[in-house]
């Protein structure tokens, strides 16, 4: 009796564990994978206001957005992305995908472009020190944010940064 009570209880406890790392394996986080570009590269994205993603959507086809561009040099090692890059072609890109209103009554993108710091010791994975770079692009209507993507770019000298934001855009678009 006490051999069948040992063998239900772990086959029940075995069971438990194969559930539980399932369930880890096959759970799905903010990081996207809807659209082809996001298979190139590193892509976490979210929609805080579903309802102001349609207006904001139909904002940018018509008059554009209020631009807002910050950096981050990298800290730890020498900062070598924006003696290269080009800040005002950059700049020039986003107001192509996204438009230019003057108003700051439109909706406003702030995007923080982050150079990435291979030497910084918070980094512990190999992968986390690859790439050159991230895109956060975060979308507000009035003070609330209402959609944020973040797009790894892997080019040193920010090359690949235009298709990121065309990523962006597409990612926004097909909400």
């Amino acid at each position: 009796m006490l051999k069948k009570l040992g063998f239900v209880l772990g086959f029940g406890v075995i069971l438990l564990l194969s559930h539980a790392i399932y369930t880890q394996a096959t759970k799905s986080g903010c990081r996207a994978m809807r659209l082809e570009c996001h298979k190139e590269t590193v892509v976490f994205e979210r929609i805080y206001l579903q309802e102001e993603v349609k207006a904001l959507k139909e904002t940018i086809r018509s008059k554009g957005v209020f631009l807002e561009i910050e950096t981050q040099k990298a800290h730890y090692s020498p900062s070598k992305l924006f003696e290269i890059l080009d800040l005002e072609a950059v700049r020039n890109d986003m107001l192509k995908e996204f438009g230019n209103a003057s108003s700051q009554d439109a909706p406003r993108l702030h995007v923080l472009l982050y150079e990435n710091d291979p030497l910084d010791p918070g980094k512990k994975t190999k992968e986390a020190k690859l790439y050159a770079g991230y895109l956060v692009f975060s979308f507000y209507k009035g003070a609330d944010l209402a959609y944020k993507i973040q797009i790894d770019f892997m080019d040193k000298e920010g090359k690949d940064i235009t298709k990121r934001i065309a990523c962006v855009k597409e990612s926004l678009m097909a909400l």
